[in-house]
C-alpha cells in the first residue's frame, strides 16, 4: 500500500493579533481532501519568521501548499511564505476571498502558482487529483493557473448545496487556544453554522462571493456537533460566526433552544421586534451583534442596507430592556456620503452611548472599497485608484488611511479624525468609570475628559483637538509603565 500524498493548508495572522477564531475555512477543505485519502496538515500560525520557516520545513514533499488569503496586511507575509515555499520547490496555491475577487492580480505574481476561486472544498479535491496524476487542469472548476506565459481562469464551481458533508475535525487545532473569555470566567467557542446572506448591502463581499445565496448546515447536525464539542472541551457558550445567523429564524431558535448555553450572534435591525428579543432572552442570548453602518437614513438607503436608524435604535432599546448586550458597528467615508450624513452618524452614536448604558460601539471604521460590490465601482468613479498588485492591496484594510480613498477632502479627514478620536476617548472613559466605582483623582480626571468629549461630539467640534492627543499620549505612557512594572515583577519572581 502506497503512502498517502501530503498537502499543507495554511492560514496566517499578524503577530499583533489575538487570533481566537478557528480557521474553519481550511478545516473544511481538509475534511474534503481527507475524504479523498490525502494526508492533510493544517497550520494556523502567527506570521513570524520562525513560524514561516516551520511551515516550509513541514511542507517539504507536499503535493502543494494552500494558503487561505484575505485582503489586507496579511498579504505581505503570505507573499513571503509563498516565495520561501517556491524556493523549496513546493507548489503554491492561493485560495479565499482575495484571489476570488482579484484573480488576475493574484495569479500574475511570480510567487503564486495556482489560485482557487470561490468555495474551495470541491475545487481543491479536483485540483489535487489532477495534479497528482499530472493530467488536464482545464477541467478543474474554480482553478486559475499559468500556461505558456498566459493566465488561464477556469469557470467557477457551483456553490456547495450540502454543507453537512464536510464535518470539521476539531482535533486539527488546539481548541483550548480558541476559547474566548466573556462575562467573567466564562469561555465561548466560535462556530459557523451557515454560509452567505440573501441581502444586498452595497459594500459586502457576499454579493459576489456567495451570490446572495444563504446555505445552512442542518440544525440537527449543528446541535449534535456543538453538544459533542461541549462534552469534550468544556466551554460555556457559543459565538456564532455566521454572516446572517437568523436568515431562517425557526432554524436559529431551534439551535439555540437545544444547545442550552449562552450564545452570541449577528442580526439585522429589520429582523428585530419585541417577540424576537423575548425569544432571544428566553433561550439565553448573551449578546447580539449588528452591522449598523451609518446614523443617516440617506446613507443607509444609498448603500442598499434596507434598514433604518429607527430600527437600529429600537433594537438597542429592546436589548437594553431585556438585559441582552448589544454590539453595533459603524463605518464612515463611504462614496457619496456627505458631511451632513457623517455628522448624523457621529451624533447618533453619541446618542446611543448616552441612552443605553453598556452598549458596545465598534468604529466607525473607515470604508474600504472591495471588488465585486456596487460601492467599489462608485469609489473608482469618484477618484479612488484601484491597487494594481498584491503589495498595493496589502495597505487596504478596515483601519486604512482615509487619504488613500482619493475622494475625501483633507479638511474633512482632519475633522472626522478628531471626532472619531473623541468617540474613542469617550468609549474608553465610560468603560473605566463603569469598572471603578471609587472617587479619586483618576475618576475626576476621567469625568472632566468625558465632559470635553461629549461637548465635541454633541456639537461636532473638531478644531484644536489637544485634549484628544493629550489623552492618547497619557494612556500610551500609562500602558508602557504598566508593561515595564509587570516585566520587573516577572523578573523578580
Amino acid at each position: 500500500m502506497s503512502n498517502p500524498v501530503k498537502i499543507s493548508l495554511v492560514h496566517l495572522f499578524l503577530p499583533e493579533q489575538n487570533q481566537t477564531y478557528p480557521p474553519v475555512g481550511i478545516m473544511s477543505i481538509a475534511s474534503a481532501l481527507r475524504d479523498k485519502e490525502f494526508e492533510v496538515n493544517i497550520f494556523h500560525e502567527s506570521a513570524t519568521d520562525s513560524n514561516l520557516s516551520y511551515i516550509v520545513e513541514k511542507s517539504k514533499g507536499a503535493l502543494f501548499t494552500g494558503l487561505s488569503v484575505m485582503t489586507g496586511k496579511t498579504l505581505l507575509p503570505n507573499l513571503k511564505l509563498s516565495r520561501l515555499l517556491k524556493s523549496n520547490n513546493i507548489p503554491v496555491v492561493w485560495g479565499g476571498i482575495h484571489p476570488t475577487f482579484l484573480p488576475e492580480t493574484t495569479i500574475k505574481n511570480e510567487a503564486v502558482d495556482f489560485i482557487i476561486m470561490g468555495e474551495g472544498e470541491e475545487s481543491a479535491c479536483e485540483f489535487a487529483e489532477k495534479l497528482k496524476e499530472n493530467s488536464n487542469l482545464s477541467l478543474v472548476k474554480g482553478l486559475g493557473y499559468k500556461k505558456d506565459g498566459k493566465i488561464i481562469l477556469n469557470e467557477r464551481s457551483a456553490l456547495i448545496s450540502n454543507l453537512d458533508k464536510y464535518r470539521l475535525n476539531w482535533d486539527d487545532i488546539k481548541v483550548q487556544n480558541y476559547l474566548r473569555p466573556f462575562n467573567g470566567n466564562e469561555t465561548f467557542l466560535s462556530y459557523l453554522t451557515s454560509r452567505g446572506c440573501p441581502h444586498r448591502c452595497g459594500f459586502c463581499y457576499n454579493l459576489y462571493f456567495n451570490n446572495r445565496h444563504w446555505r445552512p448546515i442542518s440544525a440537527d447536525f449543528v446541535i449534535k456537533d456543538i453538544k459533542s464539542l461541549k462534552d469534550k472541551y468544556n466551554f460555556d457558550g457559543i459565538d456564532f460566526l455566521d454572516d446572517n445567523f437568523f436568515t431562517d429564524k425557526n432554524r436559529a431558535f431551534k439551535i439555540v433552544s437545544s444547545i442550552e448555553m449562552p450564545w452570541i450572534a449577528e442580526v439585522r435591525a429589520d429582523y428585530v421586534n419585541e417577540d424576537f428579543i423575548k425569544q432571544c432572552k428566553d433561550y439565553n442570548c448573551y449578546k447580539l451583534i449588528m452591522g449598523c453602518e451609518s446614523g443617516s437614513d440617506k446613507t443607509l438607503k444609498a448603500i442598499n442596507k434596507d434598514t433604518t436608524i429607527a430600527q437600529i435604535e429600537n433594537s438597542a432599546k429592546l436589548c437594553y430592556k431585556y438585559g441582552i448586550r448589544f454590539y453595533c458597528s459603524f463605518m464612515m467615508m463611504m462614496p457619496g456620503e456627505g458631511n451632513y450624513e457623517r455628522d448624523e452618524t457621529i451624533k447618533f452614536i453619541n446618542k446611543l452611548m448616552d441612552t443605553y448604558k453598556g452598549i458596545e460601539i465598534d468604529g466607525p471604521k473607515i470604508y474600504t472599497p472591495y471588488p465585486g460590490t456596487p460601492l467599489f465601482a462608485l469609489s473608482k468613479q469618484l477618484g479612488w485608484k484601484e491597487p494594481q498588485d498584491i503589495e498595493e492591496w496589502s495597505y487596504y484594510h478596515r483601519s486604512m488611511n482615509p487619504h488613500r480613498l482619493g475622494y475625501i477632502d483633507s479638511k474633512d479627514i482632519k475633522k472626522y479624525s478628531a471626532l472619531l478620536g473623541a468617540l474613542a476617548v469617550k468609549r474608553d472613559i465610560l468603560t473605566k468609570l463603569s469598572e471603578n466605582k471609587r472617587i479619586n483623582i483618576f475618576t475626576l480626571f476621567n469625568q472632566l475628559y468625558l465632559k470635553i468629549s461629549e461637548w465635541r461630539l454633541k456639537n461636532c467640534i473638531y478644531i484644536f483637538p489637544f485634549d484628544i492627543k493629550l489623552y492618547i499620549l497619557l494612556m500610551t505612557i500609562k500602558r508602557k509603565i504598566i508593561y515595564l512594572l509587570n516585566n520587573q515583577k516577572k523578573n523578580r519572581i
